[in-house]
């Protein structure tokens, strides 16, 4: 595919390597390869930062005690709700207003309408940043594949 890894954080290569194998189509590889370039983004930086844990759904803190192996994991019931309220919870909250389950697409493609001082909660790199957030989708998506 022609990529540089040399350099990429053994997070990053871990988690690449298993986000990769998800044939979801154009908009999934534009996930993940805005995930690539967020971490490159970051890569020389002392702090990396994480992402708050408050509403953050228990199936990561049970990956993370077994050794963090990213491939798909065993999800229990309403994981996707508990994604999606982690995610609510990381932004400012005005972008939720007037969203509803027809218009949740939407308000995910306006992350611009608000200044990036509200957004510094995701600016979160390595381990325990936004890699987290992408794996969560894709476990999500792998559940409901399998379903």
């Amino acid at each position: 595919d022609g990529i540089d890894r040399t350099e990429w954080s053994t997070t990053l290569t871990a988690a690449h390597a298993y986000l990769t194998t998800k044939g979801w189509g154009l908009l999934w590889t534009g996930i993940v390869d805005a995930l690539v370039k967020f971490e490159w983004s970051h890569y020389h930086m002392e702090e990396c930062g994480r992402l708050p844990t408050g509403t953050r759904p228990e199936e990561f803190a049970q990956w993370m005690k077994e050794h963090r192996i990213y491939g798909d994991f065993r999800l229990g019931a309403g994981f996707g709700e508990r994604l999606l309220a982690w995610w609510k919870d990381l932004g400012p909250d005005e972008r939720w207003d007037g969203v509803d389950a027809e218009t949740l697409p939407h308000a995910f493609r306006q992350l611009e309408a608000w200044p990036s001082h509200r957004w510094v909660r995701l600016d979160a790199s390595g381990r325990s940043g936004m890699v987290l957030l992408v794996l969560g989708l894709a476990w999500w998506g792998q559940g409901l594949w399998n379903e």
